[in-house]
């Protein structure tokens, strides 16, 4: 494993998610384990990036301020679809149960849910970082399961 497959580990995570993060890692021969630390520890990242993100306490940044108005977009968007309301409901457990799906659930989504419910951040940071723990052991374990599947591994 070299150093730049990790830093290109994270730029995918960071860009496409876990449903690219996994192909890469086993494409390149990182371990399926070291390949969920990397995602779990990008992922704990990413809870107060966002949060500052979805606060406005980065808007001075231009990149940062043209993320905030995406993911403010994003917001509205998400908010007209029914499921979104059903996880608004749900309250705190619905903060989890998103960031633990995979695909359209996440960090990203789950930041956005908590700080859509108002929670403080010493409520959803934990949350959120148990979810993404758990949504990255139901991913690793259904990568695994697929490439058995297919004879790969």
């Amino acid at each position: 494993m070299k150093f730049w497959h990790i830093i290109t580990l994270v730029g995918i995570h960071l860009i496409l998610g876990k449903k690219a993060s996994f192909p890469y890692g086993a494409a390149v021969g990182i371990n399926t384990l070291y390949t969920s630390l990397i995602v779990i520890i990008t992922d704990f990242l990413e809870i107060p990036f966002y949060n500052m993100v979805f606060t406005g306490a980065t808007d001075k940044i231009k990149l940062l301020k043209w993320l905030h108005n995406k993911l403010d977009y994003r917001k509205s968007k998400l908010s007209e679809k029914k499921i979104y309301w059903w996880f608004r409901r749900a309250g705190e457990f619905g903060v989890f149960l998103i960031t633990v799906i995979p695909g359209a659930g996440g960090v990203q989504t789950g930041t956005l849910l908590a700080h859509s419910l108002h929670m403080k951040k010493s409520k959803s940071y934990p949350i959120l970082a148990v979810g993404s723990v758990v949504g990255c052991i139901i991913f690793a374990l259904g990568f695994k399961g697929l490439l058995k599947l297919i004879g790969l591994k």
